[in-house]
């Protein structure tokens, strides 16, 4: 949207007539549900494709193994957005942009080498410790309000 201001205050319509003519509203994660989604690509995704493991089985292979899926996180990690959310009294209701949440996921991830175990149970506090580690809340409290 301010790319588009900015080329229709220059006067470069032929841009924004040619490259911006649908606006699309895209919307972060707003449900557990949601969450869920996204988190079992990780536990379904293989790299490279065909032969590769998962990323959550590469990442924690002993966990993996005894039945570990990020997926099965999905309230966890949701619950610990919602709470950081309210604890830093951002406005309006959660709704976690999708750079937010894989650099949660991200956060877990790298911490795998350090965590991975076959009794490992990602909890509430491996979650906020990832949301924490995300910078959602800060980026969130620099965001002017708009209205």
């Amino acid at each position: 949207m301010e790319h588009k201001a900015r080329y229709q205050l220059a006067g470069d319509e032929q841009i924004v007539a040619r490259f911006m003519i649908e606006q699309l509203h895209f919307r972060g994660i707003t449900t557990a549900s949601e969450a869920a989604t996204c988190l079992a690509s990780y536990d379904l995704s293989r790299y490279p494709e065909v032969t590769g493991d998962t990323f959550t089985a590469f990442f924690y292979p002993l966990a993996y193994g005894a039945g570990l899926r990020l997926e099965h996180s999905a309230g966890a990690l949701w619950n610990a957005f919602v709470h950081a959310h309210a604890a830093a009294q951002l406005y309006g209701m959660a709704e976690i942009p999708m750079d937010y949440f894989t650099r949660a996921v991200e956060s877990m991830l790298i911490n795998g080498v350090q965590w991975d175990a076959t009794s490992l149970e990602l909890g509430p506090l491996h979650w906020e410790r990832a949301v924490q580690e995300s910078g959602y809340v800060v980026a969130q409290q620099t965001v002017p309000l708009q209205v």
